[in-house]
């Protein structure tokens, strides 16, 4: 069975990167000072932008059977605002820069993981 899923800019991604990066204390003021809530709030919302505008796409959404299932959550994800740049992806064997299989060294099977879903026509 195929999985899908929806990969996107995550904004809830970027500031809980944000907050992670963010020191608790101001440093450059002697002696050490510590933030307020509203200054380190608004500190973890300035590096969430930065970190959002450079981000790879992060996995947004649990795994579906069917691709138009990712579209139904694409279209309600948009009337948050909190993500961008969404794409769709399925499980498949991943691929080289040349095209080939990726080999696993220790099974010598293909490697699977989430590859970009190119929706094809039966003909």
């Amino acid at each position: 069975m195929t999985s899908f899923c929806v990969f996107a800019s995550s904004m809830p991604t970027a500031r809980k990167r944000a907050e992670e990066k963010v020191p608790l204390v101001d440093v450059s003021t002697k002696p050490p000072r510590r933030y307020t809530e509203a200054e380190w709030r608004a500190l973890v919302e300035e590096r969430a932008n930065e970190i959002f505008c450079s981000m790879s796409p992060v996995q947004v959404s649990p795994a579906f059977d069917a691709p138009q299932f990712c579209d139904e959550w694409i279209s309600i994800a948009r009337t948050t605002g909190e993500y961008e740049g969404y794409v769709i992806k399925c499980r498949g064997v991943v691929h080289d820069d040349k095209g080939d299989p990726k080999i696993s060294k220790a099974t010598g099977l293909p490697i699977m993981g989430w590859v970009l879903y190119e929706a094809t026509v039966a003909a």
